[in-house]
């Protein structure tokens, strides 16, 4: 399948039918044969009434989204692939107000699907975003009139965010909601999206908690420089929350601090395949295959 070249027009095609669907979502789970998720054993046959395979060994019926974030749906695939694409080419995000409208389904299944598409991105980044090299590193808060000092408790969440230097461009980045600027914080969040056994050379404002980077045996350039001697410091850093309140507001009109995560989630997953954007469809297509399910309970918490 030429991902680079498709064109919409190609895609539909190439899934216009639930069997299309599930023919490509079991190549992506079992790209050598099946394999029984019971007993592990690698010979199974479809069934003819249902769109199960039952193990040969076992009898463990199982069906090609068990699983994944497609369990137990209640709309067809043809539906979810679609939003999928959707979601991976809008750049500056789709609400789900728009995309009710589109696909002609409440707004609160919308809401639904687009959140458990915006989990696979989160837990993609978690096993695919490993920061390296030269990091700019700070934190900023989001919400009404968003501003580094100051925040007001009720409308404000704090976020770290970590960008790759690499010269003229930046690299990666990393956003992650935490509950204050604590040493145990900035730790915790360094050693998940960093390469391990690495050195890095960081570069942050003076707070005090980032010294805590030259105690994890990492370089770090930590000066206070307020004001405009920030901004020029770390320019990447300061790009990208620009461009993450522009996202969260442009799009959406403010997001809630408890779902604040999952949008940041959405944008980093894309901010980060952005040098590869032909293929960002495939890439969404096999997060949303390899995550687990997730509820609306779930996502409602």
């Amino acid at each position: 399948m030429d991902w680079e070249n498709m064109t919409v027009l190609e895609f539909e095609k190439c899934f216009d039918t639930e069997e299309k669907c599930i023919s490509y979502l079991r190549k992506l789970r079992w790209p050598k044969g099946f394999i029984c998720p019971n007993c592990g054993h690698d010979d199974g046959y479809e069934l003819s009434a249902r769109p199960l395979i039952q193990c040969t060994v076992c009898h463990r019926q199982t069906s090609v989204t068990a699983g994944t974030i497609f369990d137990k749906t209640h709309k067809p695939l043809t539906v979810w692939f679609r939003m999928i694409y959707s979601v991976a080419q809008d750049k500056g995000g789709a609400s789900s107000s728009k995309l009710a409208k589109q696909f002609g389904i409440p707004q609160k299944t919308t809401w639904h699907m687009l959140n458990k598409i915006r989990t696979a991105m989160g837990r993609r980044n978690e096993q695919t975003i490993q920061l390296s090299g030269s990091i700019e590193i700070d934190e900023g808060f989001f919400g009404k009139e968003a501003r580094k000092c100051q925040p007001e408790p009720d409308t404000q969440t704090q976020v770290l965010v970590m960008v790759e230097s690499e010269g003229e461009r930046a690299g990666d980045i990393v956003m992650k909601v935490i509950d204050s600027a604590t040493r145990d914080d900035i730790r915790e969040v360094v050693e998940r999206y960093t390469a391990k056994e690495e050195k890095h050379s960081f570069t942050a404002d003076g707070a005090h908690a980032h010294w805590v980077l030259k105690h994890m045996g990492h370089d770090a350039d930590i000066q206070p420089l307020p004001g405009k001697k920030g901004v020029q410091k770390l320019p990447w850093l300061h790009t990208f929350m620009s461009i993450a309140r522009r996202f969260l507001w442009g799009t959406y009109h403010g997001v809630s601090p408890k779902m604040l995560q999952l949008y940041l989630d959405e944008l980093c997953f894309r901010v980060n395949r952005r040098f590869r954007e032909s293929t960002i469809c495939e890439s969404l297509l096999r997060a949303c295959t390899f995550t687990l399910p997730v509820t609306y309970a779930e996502l409602k918490l």
